[in-house]
């Protein structure tokens, strides 16, 4: 075969071998795991508490040696409540909110730009 034909065979199959151990120790808990898009940090709640954490350390940092630095860290850290937790969840809530609003208008914009040519008018 040819290198094309394997890799179309590869391509149907592949599926059947795609599997994720925390999927499934997360199934075997009756839990779904819920994967988040790739670099849209405004989707993902943790990046806005690794964003507060890191402002934590810049703000308190005064010797800039690694040791002082995790000290900081894990403070900054153990100051993430379940309330914060749960306002960053509403704000990505949100975000996802205006998401779904803009992509409507789009949709709505656009099919009102569009513009159709009749077949009839042409020699």
């Amino acid at each position: 075969m040819r290198k094309v034909n394997l890799l179309e065979i590869m391509g149907q199959e592949k599926y059947k071998y795609q599997q994720c151990i925390g999927d499934e120790m997360a199934a075997a808990k009756g839990m779904t795991v819920l994967r988040l898009p790739s670099y849209n940090c405004e989707l993902n709640p943790i990046e806005l508490v690794w964003f507060q954490a890191k402002g934590y350390v810049a703000r308190h940092n005064r010797s800039f040696k690694m040791a002082e630095v995790k000290k900081i860290l894990l403070e900054s850290i153990s100051n993430v409540t379940p309330d914060k937790w749960q306002e960053c969840i509403s704000h990505t809530i949100k975000e996802e909110d205006k998401m779904c609003t803009l992509d409507d208008l789009i949709d709505t914009v656009a099919d009102s730009l569009i513009i159709h040519v009749s077949h009839s008018r042409l020699p």
